[in-house]
């Protein structure tokens, strides 16, 4: 929904960066949007970004694969956030004494989790961080990033909803010494406790249950898996498709993303609107975008349920309920509103910082999220998986 958005906002915009324009100023007449994202990506994903401009080691020489001043910031985190004694805490520099007990509450699985990740990411992160920059492709980069995001997903299944109650703690409860002294930490701890935590923890437990399907983590590489095809398709969508290939990619969707950018230019020159009636407008022109990927024909309905179709995407798309979507909204509003009061801002900023999102334009974004039993359901009827 957030690629959608985003391509028609570039196809609204026009483009400075692209080929020479057609006779009406805008796109060539031939051709596709993904062609313009193509162009962008001529020069390889990541440019000129080096080993060592992220902290690694080039040479290759240090076991942890970072930087010598990489593995001094690890060295000097490590006793806080892996304790020789959990038990004690007569001072802790990064996390913070109230931090640490929260997370010894959770029991023994759960209490080790800020080690156990820190650990990780120390030990295995240069060898992922490598993969990466080799990439040559947006599907590459996805596969590596969830193999090695697999493990920490699996390990978060396993201590929800708690581990988020004690997150909640380390923020509005923070004794650290990071921000500085007492004043300091005050301020920050009291900005916190006018966050909407509570609307939090409920749509980060409800996103947690949809993508682990168990304790246990069973769903983790069934989504990992669509994650990565999805970012394939995108890849594939760059370069002309193969004939017989068309639902394996997204260039099919040129039309309906430039009918819904051109709907959204005019929604945002129109000046007869307020900000909240602006903002719904437009995000209710993605799900068309969106039916068209999913209902667009029967022969990508099959390929489509046969890579997205599966028991943990229906279970996990109930979870996402309008509950859900109200509480992210609700935080989403508490931080927009703590940074207008952080940076003095007015009533223009207040607005373009709040999310005025209506029941009805909501509706849509489920339904959108949901192809299989709300946007086409008799498309795919006979293709449904069987779940026990």
């Amino acid at each position: 929904m957030i690629l959608l958005l985003v391509l028609c906002l570039f196809a609204a915009g026009s483009a400075q960066t692209m080929p020479p324009p057609g006779p009406d100023g805008g796109f060539p007449s031939s051709m596709n949007v993904f062609d313009s994202l193509g162009f962008l990506l001529g020069d390889g994903i990541f440019g000129n970004l080096t080993e060592s401009s992220l902290g690694l080691d080039d040479k290759t020489v240090r076991v942890s694969g970072f930087s010598r001043e990489v593995e001094a910031v690890f060295n000097m985190l490590r006793p806080d956030i892996c304790p020789a004694d959990p038990k004690k805490c007569p001072f802790s520099m990064f996390m913070g004494c109230n931090c640490r007990k929260a997370f010894k509450k959770l029991g023994e699985e759960c209490s080790t989790l800020p080690c156990d990740v820190f650990t990780y990411v120390s030990v295995q992160g240069a060898s992922y961080l490598k993969r990466v920059l080799q990439a040559e492709s947006i599907g590459e980069i996805a596969e590596v990033a969830l193999e090695w995001a697999a493990p920490v997903l699996k390990k978060l299944c396993s201590c929800s909803p708690g581990v988020y109650n004690a997150v909640e703690t380390c923020l509005t409860k923070y004794d650290g010494m990071v921000l500085g002294d007492e004043a300091a930490r005050e301020i920050f701890t009291d900005r916190m406790k006018g966050l909407e935590f509570k609307a939090l923890k409920k749509a980060l437990g409800a996103a947690t249950s949809a993508l682990c399907g168990s304790d246990e983590g069973e769903c983790v590489d069934d989504f990992s898996g669509m994650i990565v095809e999805l970012a394939t398709m995108f890849d594939r969508s760059l370069g002309e498709t193969a004939p017989g290939e068309e639902c394996l990619s997204f260039r099919r969707l040129n039309g309906a993303i430039m009918m819904a950018a051109g709907a959204i230019g005019g929604i945002v020159d129109d000046q007869t609107i307020n900000e909240a009636k602006r903002m719904n407008a437009i995000v209710m022109e993605v799900p068309k975008v969106i039916e068209d990927f999913w209902c667009g024909t029967r022969e990508c309905a099959e390929h489509l349920s046969g890579e997205f179709y599966t028991c943990c995407m229906r279970s996990g798309i109930k979870k996402l309920d309008m509950k859900f979507m109200k509480n992210v909204i609700k935080f989403g509003n508490s931080v927009g509103a703590y940074i207008v009061e952080m940076t003095g801002g007015d009533n223009d900023m207040d607005d373009a910082l709040l999310i005025p999102l209506v029941t009805k334009t909501l509706k849509a974004i489920l339904k959108a999220a949901d192809p299989f039993g709300k946007m086409c359901p008799k498309l795919y009827e006979d293709l449904m998986p069987e779940c026990y």
